[in-house]
């Protein structure tokens, strides 16, 4: 519970920072999504140029496999968590074009799940509408497969 004596953002990021250059990457210790939405979101904490990884917790949590930065923003893409693919753009080096297991981007993954604020911002932010990812599809592939049709009418027009 953070005390209502809230420490300022820049006594924030200098003890993050300095912790970061000890512990590096920085980010493993965030173990989850919600960690991440309170430091980029919260405590607006600037993350450019530091090492972003999370936990997978798909290992158990005990095991030493860490996402990386790029899956960590296909993660947000995939969830519809626009605050935070917001902040991931500006607070950290996302990877617009980042690649999961399966060859799809952030893009095909917010086209896939219906996501359209996701799939608009992505867009607007200069993502590959024309990737080609899993089976050679595109996002306008996912979204028409996927029945997501204010995702495939925002692709076509």
């Amino acid at each position: 519970m953070i005390d209502s004596n809230k420490p300022s953002k820049a006594h924030w990021e200098r003890n993050l920072r300095q912790y970061a250059h000890h512990a590096k990457p920085f980010f493993e210790v965030f173990t989850s999504k919600e960690s991440l939405h309170w430091v980029l979101l919260v405590r607006h904490i600037d993350a450019r140029g530091w090492e972003l990884h999370l936990r997978d917790p798909e290992s158990g949590g005990n095991q030493s496999k860490y996402l990386s930065h790029g899956g960590n923003f296909v993660q947000a893409s995939q969830a519809g968590e626009l605050k935070l693919v917001k902040a991931m753009v500006k607070r950290t080096q996302a990877d617009m074009e980042a690649r999961d297991g399966s060859d799809r981007t952030p893009l095909h993954w917010a086209a896939l799940e219906g996501h359209l604020p996701v799939k608009q911002y992505l867009c607007e932010d200069g993502a590959d509408k024309e990737a080609r990812g899993e089976r050679d599809w595109t996002p306008l592939h996912y979204a028409t497969t996927y029945r997501h049709i204010p995702v495939k009418q925002y692709f076509e027009g």
